[in-house]
């Protein structure tokens, strides 16, 4: 409850999120947080650091334990007793994973400034996935890395088909609460899993809810949608490897 409440002051880039903890354990705590918008100003939003990144800390390195924090949405995972050099691997590994999102914030950020969005999506030069993110999942998840990412994949085309339906929904009804929600829980879930560009346009989107104006956030739909089938075409090559 502490750290949600701290995130709600004020952005940070990354948390170390203490999975055992009493009240509410880091499991729901990163649940919250990635499901439900923080309640940032616009600036924060668009500076792209309203999603941080999360590192369950734990006492057990069990098998169970890192499925748990992969599926609530962390991005990294640290055993303890932790070493110093556990915790500069893992702010290098976050910090590598920031550099990539830059650059595929950048490339949606070009495109806010046209009258009507658009993305080179079929430029060659830029994944769809980002694979610095997949390899990490996959380190992560250990052992069972290949029936946990396919887990995860699965349970992120069911949430995201209904989220998207939700953006869908939100802009016809001129409805800004669902668009926000929404659009803030299709891109943390997307960037969960290296779609960094959705997860980007998603950020756009989130930022002008609040604002009503819905008749640009009709302009980034075609993006969004776009943008999403490449993303589930991209997973499900990444099932059949």
């Amino acid at each position: 409850q502490q750290a949600i409440a701290a995130l709600q002051q004020q952005p940070y880039d990354l948390v170390l999120m203490d999975v055992q903890m009493p009240d509410m354990d880091g499991i729901e705590a990163t649940q919250i947080i990635r499901t439900k918008p923080l309640s940032l100003s616009a600036t924060t939003v668009s500076s792209g650091r309203s999603t941080p990144w999360i590192v369950a800390v734990t006492a057990h390195a069990m098998q169970g334990d890192r499925e748990a924090c992969l599926k609530a949405g962390m991005n990294d995972y640290l055993s303890k007793p932790i070493s110093m050099e556990s915790v500069v691997n893992a702010l290098n590994r976050y910090t590598k994973a920031h550099q990539r999102l830059q650059s595929a914030s950048s490339q949606v950020s070009t495109a806010a400034y046209q009258s009507t969005p658009t993305i080179s999506l079929d430029d060659e030069s830029s994944t769809v996935l980002d694979q610095y993110i997949i390899q990490s999942l996959i380190q992560m998840a250990g052992e069972d890395a290949q029936s946990l990412l396919s887990e995860l994949i699965q349970n992120y085309m069911e949430d995201a088909d209904t989220m998207l339906r939700s953006i869908q929904t939100a802009i016809s009804a001129a409805d800004a609460p669902l668009l926000k929600n929404a659009a803030h829980a299709l891109r943390s879930m997307s960037l969960n899993l290296g779609a960094s560009r959705l997860g980007e346009i998603c950020k756009h989107v989130e930022l002008i809810a609040p604002q009503g104006d819905f008749t640009e956030a009709q302009t980034w739909l075609p993006c969004i949608e776009k943008e999403y089938i490449q993303t589930k075409d991209a997973l499900q090559q990444l099932l059949r490897r």
